[in-house]
């Protein structure tokens, strides 16, 4: 990785402790313990015990501590000669840029859920006020006696169709429900699950670059001293940048593994969501109600249960489509007269109302 953590946390290395001298055998020996569990084995009846960090002898807790100093040092090195442009490190370049892309990407996605979970905010508020208005319509029709009979029908049906409306939103909100959901799970564990990944391996390959950057001083250093001294000092520097160098290779390869799996994720999850958005939308604004039960039920999302009870809609049996435009000869065909000058907004009053 091309940019430096602030926050350095190197990763733990694994070394072999030895013991200090003037240690016995029997100092070495791990005390048994009553607090440690014990593991049986099947195979021969023997009984093992986990060790604990209070089984270290003083010189082994010594030498791990000196290991871990000397790492530290080297680490804190690098990483402020890398801050103030006196170190060189290793830069990968393609990984760098599939990394930021995948950042801006999360930041793009992040965005997206939260413009749909605005618009199901609005549809639902939308459709509050659309059935507030059918239960209006309907308690109209049926109390208000000054209210003329055939208005009374129409009424009631545009009552029905306010709720059919209602209903069929329900619909437009689960799918943008799920949506939702998806999108914030590709950002929250996907993504985020790799990005979390990023300061392991910024340690490790700081780790790897100060060893590395020590193995060409200790060579450039040895050029005038002996062969023997030099060979030994040269040694020790490679058999200290050795393990480093198969760490950081083991997880480099891994965290491109994962950047690999991710972007094929990335594609398979969205291209899926839009699908489901547009095809949601294009059923909905269509009013095709089958179409948009046929979607959820491709995408396995789990439809409200009030749109298959015939009973919640008022227009399950009606032979009429709410939808319809309803026309001046609609208007006098049904009794309502219409002078001359009176918008269709308002119907005229009868003669007994005037």
């Amino acid at each position: 990785m091309a940019s430096s953590s602030a926050g350095l946390s190197t990763s733990g290395s694994s070394t072999t402790a030895t013991p200090a001298e003037g240690c016995n055998e029997d100092e070495l020996a791990a005390p048994e313990r009553a607090d440690l569990p014990v593991v049986p084995e099947a195979d021969e009846g023997l009984q093992v015990v986990r060790a604990g960090v209070g089984d270290m002898t003083l010189g082994e807790k010594l030498w791990d501590f000196k290991e871990w100093s000397v790492i530290q040092l080297e680490c804190t090195r690098q990483f402020m000669g890398e801050w103030w442009g006196g170190r060189g490190r290793t830069v990968d370049l393609q990984l760098t840029e599939r990394v930021g892309k995948m950042r801006s990407a999360r930041e793009a996605y992040v965005k997206m859920a939260l413009v749909a979970q605005a618009m199901r905010t609005t549809l639902v508020a939308m459709s509050d006020t659309q059935r507030d208005l059918a239960y209006l319509l309907n308690s109209m029709a049926a109390t208000d006696s000054k209210i003329p009979q055939p208005l009374q029908s129409k009424m009631k049906l545009s009552s029905g169709a306010h709720m059919y409306v209602c209903n069929r939103e329900k619909l437009l909100m689960a799918a943008l429900d799920s949506f939702v959901h998806n999108v914030n799970t590709l950002v929250r564990v996907a993504i985020d699950d790799l990005l979390s990944q990023i300061p392991a391996y910024k340690a490790m390959r700081i780790e790897y670059d100060a060893y590395r950057n020590k193995l060409e001083k200790v060579k450039a250093a040895a050029k005038g001293t002996a062969a023997a001294n030099r060979d030994r000092v040269i040694s020790q520097a490679e058999e200290a940048f050795r393990p480093r160098n198969e760490r950081f290779t083991a997880v480099r390869r891994e965290f491109i593994v994962r950047v690999r799996f991710l972007e094929q994720n990335e594609v398979s999850v969205m291209r899926k969501q839009l699908v489901l958005l547009q095809n949601a939308m294009c059923a909905f604004y269509s009013g095709n109600t089958d179409t948009l039960h046929k979607c959820l039920e491709e995408f396995r999302i789990k439809a409200p249960k009030t749109l298959h009870d015939p009973a919640k809609s008022a227009l399950a049996a009606a032979e009429e489509s709410p939808f319809r435009y309803l026309s001046v000869g609609d208007l006098a065909s049904n009794g309502v007269r219409r002078k001359s000058g009176d918008s269709l907004a308002g119907p005229s009053p009868t003669p007994s109302q005037q």
